[in-house]
């Protein structure tokens, strides 16, 4: 359960289990806001992804499924030209 939180030391550690995500899934990862609010304490992140849909489809899974509590909040998914 410890795990299940992230507290303020982890947050770098997080934001790099994302981007790794993004590694291992082919998918370009980038954090566009990192916002830490308080009472209680929640850390907002916004990240933009471009790839297959396959790819973001994988690398939401993994997202979904870390050791966090992770709620996502907004997707916007936009056709685009490589």
């Amino acid at each position: 359960l410890g795990s299940y939180f992230i507290n303020a030391n982890d947050i770098v550690p997080f934001l790099e289990m994302i981007e790794e995500y993004g590694r291992q899934t082919r998918v370009s990862v980038k954090f566009t806001n990192v916002d830490l609010k308080q009472g209680p304490p929640t850390l907002f992140v916004s990240v933009t992804s471009s790839g297959t849909f396959t790819d973001i489809y994988r690398f939401l899974s993994l997202v979904e499924a870390a050791p966090y509590q992770i709620k996502i909040t907004q997707t916007t998914m936009q056709v685009g030209t490589q």
